[in-house]
Formats: structure tokens, sequence, C-alpha cells
């Protein structure tokens, strides 16, 4: 690969069956990601496809280690696919303007109205990019936690891996976090199955060192 295809290679949430021969890196957190292009030609025809790397593909590319090539790539998704945070309840509307089905409309307008009437420190955000395809990757990037952080001037936040096109943040409380429980989905090939890790993918960021953890539940 040239310089200019390697700076098109992004990330999403392994979420998907791939075989056995496609590349996958294990973060810090116990999230497994793997790396993809875009297919070009699909895409002028309005499909999103993705052509996943394989472990040959990256043995070419890791001149340095493992976790600098997740680095380079988790910018390039960033640059590449404008992450966003938004209110649920933004979020939600967004799918009422196409939601044909009666019953899930009413669900839906129930849910924004309940959504709307908590306070600002139960209210819940979902972290996506401006395409609303496979965004929850945005949540690794600090620099885009930490001016959440600012604006809404917090400290701690709590950040749920949903599935892979969202995550959620809420502020951190106890009970934020069994929110976020609720909220979470448990897919299988996102979280690792590893007693030392985590078994509800929810981490935790904290503003004034800029780290970002698996979070335990201790209030």
């Amino acid at each position: 690969m040239n310089q200019r295809e390697t700076s098109l290679i992004v990330m999403e949430i392994e979420t998907v069956d791939l075989e056995s021969e496609a590349y996958r890196y294990r973060t810090q957190w116990g999230i497994s990601v793997v790396y993809y292009m875009i297919d070009m030609k699909a895409l002028e025809n309005n499909e999103y496809k993705s052509i996943y790397l394989y472990n040959d593909d990256v043995r070419r590319l890791k001149k340095d280690k493992e976790f600098t090539l997740f680095e380079s790539v988790l910018q390039n998704t960033i640059a590449l696919f404008s992450p966003e945070i938004i209110l649920l309840s933004a979020y939600l509307e967004e799918f009422e303007k196409g939601c044909e089905d009666t019953v899930s409309l009413l669900l839906i307008r129930k849910l924004i109205a309940t959504l709307s009437t908590l306070p600002n420190e139960e209210q819940t955000y979902c972290l996506t990019n401006n395409i609303r395809i496979k965004g929850a990757v945005c949540a690794f990037y600090k620099p885009l936690l930490s001016d959440f952080c600012a604006d809404k001037k917090l400290d701690r936040i709590l950040v749920g891996i949903g599935n892979n096109d969202i995550a959620f943040i809420m502020s951190c409380s106890k009970k934020n976090f069994s929110t976020l429980k609720y909220l979470t989905y448990q897919v299988g090939s996102v979280i690792q199955d590893s007693p030392s890790t985590t078994t509800n993918g929810i981490l935790l960021y904290t503003y004034q060192t800029n780290t970002l953890e698996i979070f335990t539940e201790s209030f």
C-alpha cells in the first residue's frame, strides 16, 4: 500500500463474523477492533461496503508496535468520519423522521418525551459519527471525551459501548451506571469473555488525568 491508501484505513468494533485470517486488535479495554477500507466502487452505487484487512496486510504495515498502528488508524477514522456527540433524544428524533411503523413511532415518541423530563445529570448522550454508521470506535478518542467534559463541566463520565454504530455517554453516578447497563448491548463479539476485563462494555473517562479505563463498579 502507498501512503495515500494507508491513510484511508479505518476501524470499527468487531461485531461481525469474519474469517479467521482477518486481523483483530484487542484494545487495552478488552474490546476488539478490526481494520478496513471502504469499497469505493460500491460507494459509487450508494452501497457502503467494507474491505477488511487480513493478518498479512497488517504484517506489511506494522513498522511500529501494534498500539502505534491502532492510534494511527483511529486518527484516520476520526478524520474521515467526523465524530458527533448528541443527546439520545435527538438521536431518536432522527429515527422518528424515517419511521413508518405506527407502533414503533409511538414508542419512540414516548421515549423522547420521557427523556426530555430528565435533569441534566441523568441525560444520556450518543457518541457516533456524521454518517451514523460504525461510529462507536470514536469512544476511544480521548480528545473528543476531554472536550465533552470541558463543555459540560464534568470530571468523570461513563462511556458505554452500545453496538458498532454508537456509544452512550453519561455522567458518573451509580444510577447512571445502572442505566448504561440496560442501554449497552451484550454483543458477544464486542466484549471479550475474560473475567479480568469487563462484562458490560462500560468505560470510565477522567478529565483531570485524561485517562480512559475499564470501569469497575465502585461508588
